[in-house]
């Protein structure tokens, strides 16, 4: 090859995602829930958490997987392959009620600072030319992480969906679960299976340790996202009362109702197994619902009421 035939060209390959927020999305930095800020270390962690939560099982392996890919924290463990950076929107940004179902005197809720939804911006990722061969399950796993939750604050509740606007687009809700269906086979070995408006995931016999991927639900659709957004927040505010923080919560010891069997009280974390989040199909919004597996409290009674009224409510098929 001659020199000629070399200069000008790339040494990385890339891909750009042109994303439009669906919902406000709640993302800060050091001057946390004060100043909305788009993180690349927030996407990149969310990509992350996807890898892990499609692998059958934690193991040596796989976390030698999740380090060739996106790198480790020791000092002689491999750098990330994949480089992310990110097109920031204008700096419009407001303030949101992160409970936006409840209606509080003299406006007296808890907030933070947003971005709103409909603002658009890129997240341009890529690899060098020598790694071009992880390069599409990095920009796999990264597009199931759009597809299965949000990113930021309340995520898990629906804030923070975002729509990649130049990918592939939906007219109903079973093109959505075939496209997500054949992204997770095309990276996992999880066996899926799509029944009805739903994933499901073939559950071992043995307990899992980790936040493995278990199914994934379509919901009920709505004519914008904010309503889609309020029902979701409604739902879990509803079943909250009636089971308690069954579903996630830094739980007050004082309530009443019913707790997962082994659950310790006040001060013990539960991160909410139940990942709901707004999706674009066809001309409207569906709420949609992925389950991990529950780590703390597997096959417990309470919780399993709890997820059973909670995709009742918001419409998904169960």
């Amino acid at each position: 090859m001659q020199l000629k035939e070399v200069i000008g060209k790339s040494p990385v390959i890339s891909e750009t995602f042109n994303c439009k927020t669906i919902t406000p999305l709640l993302m800060h930095g050091k001057d946390n829930k004060h100043t909305a800020e788009l993180r690349t270390t927030s996407f990149i962690g969310l990509f992350r958490y996807w890898f892990r939560a499609l692998e059958p099982e934690l193991s040596k392996t796989t976390f030698q997987k999740e380090t060739n890919l996106f790198g480790g924290t020791n000092p002689v463990s491999l750098k990330s392959k994949l480089l992310v950076s990110i097109t920031p929107p204008s700096d419009d940004q407001y303030e949101y009620s992160t409970r936006p179902h409840r209606t509080f005197r003299n406006g007296n809720s808890a907030k933070s600072a947003g971005i709103p939804e409909n603002t658009s911006f890129n997240i341009h990722l890529q690899t060098f030319k020598k790694d071009e061969s992880y390069f599409d399950k990095l920009v796999t796993y990264a597009k199931l992480s759009f597809l299965l939750g949000g990113f930021g604050m309340r995520s898990r509740r629906g804030f923070g969906s975002i729509d990649i606007t130049n990918g592939q687009k939906f007219q109903t809700p079973e093109q959505w679960l075939a496209y997500v269906q054949q992204l997770i086979t095309s990276v996992s070995d999880i066996p899926v299976e799509h029944k009805n408006n739903r994933l499901i995931t073939a559950r071992n016999n043995h307990r899992i340790n980790h936040p493995r991927l278990l199914g994934v639900y379509i919901g009920d659709s709505y004519q914008s996202s904010h309503e889609a957004l309020v029902a979701i927040n409604q739902t879990s505010s509803n079943v909250k009362k009636k089971f308690g923080p069954a579903l996630g919560d830094i739980n007050n010891s004082r309530r009443k109702a019913a707790k997962p069997s082994g659950y310790k009280g006040e001060g013990e974390k539960l991160a909410t197994p139940l990942i709901a989040s707004v999706k674009p199909i066809g001309e409207n919004y569906y709420i949609v619902v992925t389950e991990v597996q529950n780590t703390k409290f597997p096959n417990d009674p309470v919780y399993e009421n709890a997820k059973k009224m909670f995709l009742e409510e918001v419409g998904a098929t169960y």
